[in-house]
């Protein structure tokens, strides 16, 4: 292979990262991606003389690392309000997001009556996640859906719930979650956030 080939290979990599840049819907995956595209287009600048290409998308790597720096630099604030099954907000959010919440969690109910908890998640007093849960065995809470909407997904909201929240239901005599077991992405989640797959084929973790 000559070096016109792996030139051109160079390329094309750098021009695929920055096309999946735009694709994510997490600003910090975007801004990552983007700026190893841009770090690539740097390289690849050099690697043909072409120093304007070379410069430009440098100064784009260094805009990302910055932005990048700003948004790990800046902390957010969390809480967790919990409301009613029939809040008129909850109803909203529900009809808003449900297409997006069925494909993680398909066996949400319609309408939500009777034992569920539901716990909003806010970063920076702005809702961006739900929690779901219902009395399940003994002593137990079943996860019906842990939501957050795109661009909030980076852990942090989950973490807080189940790290700085959660541990204050044991008051209230619970002592564990369980989550069934869903598609690949979201098991990874359920991991993240300290749950083991049981014998039964579910996920739990203790508060």
């Amino acid at each position: 292979m000559d070096a016109s080939n792996i030139f051109e290979l160079v390329d094309y990599a750098a021009s695929l990262l920055v096309a999946i840049s735009l694709m994510m819907r997490s600003v910090v995956r975007l801004r990552v991606i983007n700026l190893l595209g841009s770090l690539v287009f740097s390289i690849y600048g050099l690697l043909i003389g072409s120093y304007p290409v070379a410069a430009m998308n440098a100064f784009i790597v260094a805009i990302n690392i910055y932005y990048l720096a700003q948004i790990y630099r800046t902390k957010s604030q969390f809480a967790v309000i919990d409301v009613a099954p029939d809040a008129p907000y909850l109803d909203a959010f529900l009809s808003q997001h449900r297409p997006d919440m069925l494909q993680f969690f398909p066996t949400l109910p319609a309408q939500l009556d009777g034992p569920q908890r539901v716990s909003f998640l806010l970063r920076d007093a702005v809702p961006v996640g739900v929690v779901i849960t219902e009395p399940a065995g003994e002593n137990g809470l079943r996860v019906l859906a842990d939501y957050v909407v795109p661009g909030y997904r980076d852990l942090q909201p989950g973490r807080f719930f189940y790290t700085q929240y959660a541990p204050s239901l044991r008051e209230e005599g619970f002592t564990h979650f369980c989550a069934a077991r869903g598609i690949p992405k979201h098991n990874r989640y359920l991991q993240n956030m300290g749950f083991n797959l049981s014998p039964g084929g579910h996920y739990c973790r203790s508060l």
